[in-house]
């Protein structure tokens, strides 16, 4: 016969040790989403999946930004020259596409926040801005 476990959550507590907690609490989560469901408000949780580590991908330089556009991660990063990337999920492996080259102003002091706009198939902008130039856009829907 398969056991069953059901866990009822009010909430996460770690001001105490882990052996004094009260049961009703938890203590650590890890891969988790806390939401509520519905027009209820009491918060369920629900398991998130975790990390993997990619070891195919090759950039140069110290990442200073991100993006995440249509399940495609643009990187920003500083090093002998400004670089962009886009890096494509594709089955189990990665498919890394070189953006731009070139000097962009950009510094490690000055981390870069993004905001993303899907138009269509054939535009996917990129803003960006790191507070020390002005708004700018890429446009990241090439093959």
């Amino acid at each position: 016969m398969q056991k069953q476990v059901i866990f009822k959550t009010k909430g996460m507590q770690r001001d105490l040790s882990a052996s004094a907690f009260n049961s009703e609490f938890s203590y650590e989560n890890m891969n988790i989403r806390i939401y509520s469901t519905d027009e209820n408000t009491t918060l369920s949780l629900v398991n998130e999946k975790g990390t993997k580590k990619v070891s195919d991908i090759n950039i140069a330089g110290i990442v200073i930004g991100q993006a995440v556009i249509d399940n495609e991660l643009i990187l920003f990063t500083k090093g002998d020259k400004d670089r962009i990337y886009k890096i494509k999920v594709i089955g189990d492996s990665f498919d890394q596409i070189l953006l731009y080259e070139g000097d962009l102003n950009l510094s490690a002091q000055y981390p870069i926040e993004t905001v993303t706009f899907y138009e269509n198939e054939n535009n996917k902008k990129v803003y960006w801005t790191d507070n020390d130039n002005p708004l700018r856009f890429i446009n990241v829907a090439v093959n």
